[in-house]
């Protein structure tokens, strides 16, 4: 979240959301804490504060609280705001790092234990906000977001390569500050415009058009790139990675709105053909990409009153299809909110499981898968 635009309103707020007591749904192996087998709900924290990360099990529907820290017995960096697998890792990025204590701007842990391996804060982004990461073979990918004046942002890419050097990616100025994707052995970022950017070993080798301005790109495998687009062109595009010309396949034009404004995970979550958004709102829409039909799944206020906003949250089960919805009731009371998890019945989303209090300004929901 450009959180900068809210610094005010959320500044009124005090404190942090507290660990929860709950107890640890996990698994155990050979007497070893794993975390393999749910969805992990990364945490901002109010602004100037640790973020944290929760994990629910697939198989339970348990939540535990502050993954990170129990297992390690150190907060995470100061407002964090994204995380992927890569490696046998799980790699979290913060936009302030340390802070009273914590770790840095990135941390490398056990994908499956999140024990510890490294924390560190490279000075090429000191003071550069970083809120994206990923990582291709040996590189990893950072993207950053410097806020200028009049609420603009100045937006990079960065690689850290494996000697742990860093370096600007030339021709990222316009890289937006959503998810990046990685297929193949290249890393794909969208623009603030009509532009994907295709980067291979630091630096842009091609770009991608559409036809509308971005609001957020996913990839859900078979070499398919998903690209939501809002203004001029409000619709879907179906690209195919395979092909050498990063072919656009199929594009749907969709009447209700893409976009997710001051966010910074995706406009859209993708499991096979289906293709769920809420343009910003608390009322998921789920496009079927094989029927091209578009249909209201739920509105999330209306189950779960707690989760009156949308922020930073949809996303999809890659396994078992649940759509998972983070909110907070607003701004001013962020410690009362609700992640609530849907299971799509065919016409409409209902809803299987409901975390009250536990989320603290959600990064996003992210899966090992």
């Amino acid at each position: 979240m450009k959180k900068a635009l809210f610094l005010c309103a959320i500044a009124l707020c005090a404190g942090f959301a507290s660990c929860s007591d709950d107890d640890d749904d996990v698994t155990k192996t050979d007497g070893v804490t794993t975390f393999t087998n749910g969805a992990f709900v990364l945490n901002e924290g109010n602004f100037g504060t640790n973020g944290h990360v929760g994990y629910v099990s697939r198989t339970t529907g348990t939540y535990t609280d502050s993954v990170y820290y129990k297992v390690n017995n150190k907060m995470l960096g100061n407002t964090t705001e994204s995380m992927c697998f890569a490696n046998g890792k799980v790699y979290i990025v913060s936009q302030l790092g340390e802070n009273n204590g914590s770790e840095g701007f990135i941390v490398e842990a056990d994908a499956k234990t999140f024990k510890k391996i490294k924390s560190y804060s490279p000075k090429e982004l000191v003071g550069k906000n970083p809120d994206q990461i990923a990582v291709v073979g040996n590189n990893i990918y950072v993207h950053s977001s410097v806020f200028g004046a009049n609420y603009t942002s100045i937006y990079n890419i960065y690689m850290i390569d494996k000697d742990g050097k860093v370096s600007l990616v030339e021709g990222t100025s316009k890289a937006d500050n959503k998810a990046m994707i990685v297929y193949n052995g290249k890393l794909y970022a969208m623009t603030t415009g009509n532009e994907i950017l295709v980067i291979e070993n630091g630096k842009v080798a091609s770009t991608i058009k559409t036809p509308g301005n971005l609001t957020g790109i996913r990839y859900a495998g078979n070499g398919i790139l998903w690209a939501a687009m809002a203004g001029d062109y409000n619709g879907i595009s179906k690209i195919d990675l395979n092909r050498n010309d990063n072919q656009v396949v199929e594009r749907h034009k969709i009447a209700e709105p893409l976009t997710a404004p001051y966010s910074h995970v995706s406009s859209i979550a993708v499991k096979g053909n289906n293709i769920y958004f809420c343009g910003g709102t608390t009322t998921i829409y789920k496009h079927d990409f094989a029927k091209n039909t578009t249909a209201k799944m739920v509105d999330v206020v209306s189950v779960s009153p707690n989760a009156a906003m949308y922020y930073n949250s949809l996303a999809v089960d890659p396994i078992t299809g649940d759509v998972y919805f983070a909110s907070l009731k607003d701004y001013s009371v962020w410690q009362t909110n609700a992640t609530v998890v849907f299971t799509d019945n065919g016409t409409t989303l209902a809803k299987k499981w409901e975390f009250a209090n536990k989320n603290a300004m959600p990064a996003g929901v992210f899966f090992a898968e």
